[in-house]
């Protein structure tokens, strides 16, 4: 296993300044940025912002289908909880979230035709426009670390948890006309439950915070699922009650299992378009509304995840809290 070893520093410059350039030069309409408020000032000031950040999916699924033995039919349900307060604290002026979903616009021929008039607007704004990410928090191990420092440097990091995440499953599979092998008739009915709770790492989680004080709106971008930490494990116990035949009395089975906490949910794949922004990300687009000191804001939208690469649809809530230091 490698281990890669970096120092904090901090953000660069956005890389799209050059580029920005031209459309200030070629404009004639441009003008001057419009002034931000003292509070909207104290915020683009921020050295850092801690964010509260909680995720709560729940799905729950019904149906009938063909198994290797005869019909059955299945059910399930999903609720998962994780939460983590982490620091986001490499701050660079600029509007980087900005610029990707512009980017990503480019397909639409509508937000194309108005990507002049976008740019020249960030251009102005730029010295109202900051953005922070989650910097690298690793100790100083020197100038030349051992891979023995290393590797338990990066091992420590993976153990240490900057939140919870809890989860409760069941699914029950119902076939009551089923035929085995040699042709004799039996009832089944599998009862699988699992739940527990873990830790939430850090890991490489690419969140960034963008502010923009003339507009008085932030974008951030966020994962959809949190990592857990390393050795994180549920509990899973499935049962397994059979008639054979049918009208018999029951037999039944019990297995139990530590399944890693990892693979519950596994990867959530948010179907609202309005916030989901790639494969496992979110971008968050709200007007920036201070209460008590903080900005707090609440999203819901569909989502699913996948059980037997079959997906089931469920409902993702997002809530974050961020705290300016």
């Amino acid at each position: 296993m490698a281990f890669a070893y970096l120092r904090r520093r901090r953000a660069p410059l956005p890389w799209f300044a050059p580029v920005l350039l031209p459309f200030v030069a070629a404009s004639a309409w441009a003008q001057a940025p419009p002034a931000v408020t003292a509070e909207m000032k104290r915020l683009l000031d921020a050295n850092a912002w801690q964010l509260e950040y909680q995720l709560s999916f729940k799905a729950s699924s019904s149906g009938s289908g063909q198994s290797l033995t005869g019909p059955v039919t299945n059910q399930s349900q999903l609720s998962s909880d994780a939460t983590e307060t982490l620091v986001i604290d490499q701050r660079s002026q600029g509007a980087s979230l900005t610029m990707q979903k512009v980017m990503k616009g480019m397909s639409n021929p509508a937000d194309a035709a108005n990507m002049q008039k976008v740019m020249m607007d960030i251009v102005m704004q730029s010295d109202n426009i900051a953005s922070w990410m989650v910097g690298v928090d690793l100790p100083d191990l020197g100038d030349e670390p051992t891979a023995q420092q290393l590797q338990a440097a990066a091992l420590a990091r993976a153990k240490t948890s900057i939140g919870t995440q809890t989860v409760e499953y069941s699914a029950e599979t119902r076939g009551d006309r089923l035929v085995s092998e040699t042709g004799a008739p039996y009832k089944q009915i599998v009862r699988t439950t699992t739940r527990g709770s873990g830790g939430v790492r850090q890991g490489s989680q690419q969140i960034t915070l963008e502010v923009n004080g003339a507009t008085k709106r932030l974008l951030m971008m966020v994962p959809s699922t949190l990592p857990t930490v390393l050795d994180a494990a549920l509990t899973e116990e499935v049962v397994t009650v059979t008639e054979s035949p049918p009208g018999s009395r029951p037999t039944e089975e019990r297995k139990t299992s530590k399944p890693a906490l990892e693979r519950f949910p596994g990867l959530i794949k948010v179907t609202g378009a309005a916030l989901a922004f790639g494969d496992d990300g979110l971008m968050i687009d709200d007007p920036v509304v201070v209460q008590g000191g903080k900005v707090m804001g609440q999203h819901t939208m569909a989502a699913s995840y996948s059980s037997n690469a079959t997906p089931i649809a469920g409902t993702l809530v997002v809530k974050y809290t961020l705290t300016p230091r």
